[in-house]
């Protein structure tokens, strides 16, 4: 309207970022780095060097970082989790908002069932169909759905109660690459295991 350049908050285009990671890959995929993080705007008010980058990271601040040729990209996709855990990523956080509603939707049809050992089996056999779809789209690394008589007690049952335990290994994003370059010699063979001890 005035015809002059404002610095906004990227708030928006964080939200944006995530309709097209949903769209261009999943939603359990990072939104941040140059493969679905690009944001579309002009220049960046602050660049950060690699010790301000890091402290932004410890604080558990997102931030915009500018790639000559390659674009403006939001780098990092921290939660405001206080305990370092999978739970720290914005990735997992949305990776299990997601299972959480869908679970609840399949579990919301063993409601009113008969509480035996064959809605017992349906309901682990539905779970395990879920997360294998999941496992599929690289969302998870593993799982276990429990459904045993260790959970589900005597009270449990005759109080009408099915008690399910889900556990998960989630997939992490990489944030951090370590390259090593190691100069050999002509004929010189060196196992995987002495590649890694040099680069260590």
């Amino acid at each position: 309207v005035s015809g002059k350049l404002l610095h906004i908050p990227p708030s928006g285009a964080m939200a944006a970022l995530y309709a097209r990671t949903s769209r261009v890959g999943a939603p359990w995929f990072s939104i941040a780095g140059l493969n679905r993080g690009l944001v579309n705007c002009l220049d960046i008010r602050q660049m950060y060097n690699d010790g301000q980058s890091t402290a932004l990271f410890k604080a558990q601040v997102n931030y915009v970082r500018k790639f000559l040729g390659r674009g403006i990209a939001l780098w990092e996709q921290s939660t405001l989790q206080n305990k370092n855990s999978a739970l720290s990523f914005l990735n997992v956080r949305q990776l299990l908002n997601i299972m959480k509603r869908s679970m609840y939707g399949y579990l919301l049809y063993s409601l009113q069932e008969p509480g035996d050992e064959i809605t017992r089996r349906q309901v682990k056999f539905g779970l395990e169909q879920y997360l294998e779809t999941v496992l599929r789209g690289r969302g998870i690394s593993s799982y276990r759905v429990i459904v045993s008589d260790t959970l589900n007690t005597p009270a449990y049952v005759n109080s009408g109660v099915l008690r399910v335990a889900v556990v998960i290994v989630p997939i992490l994003a990489i944030r951090e690459i370590a390259l090593s370059i190691v100069i050999s010699k002509e004929g010189l063979e060196l196992s995987e295991d002495e590649i890694a001890s040099v680069a260590a």
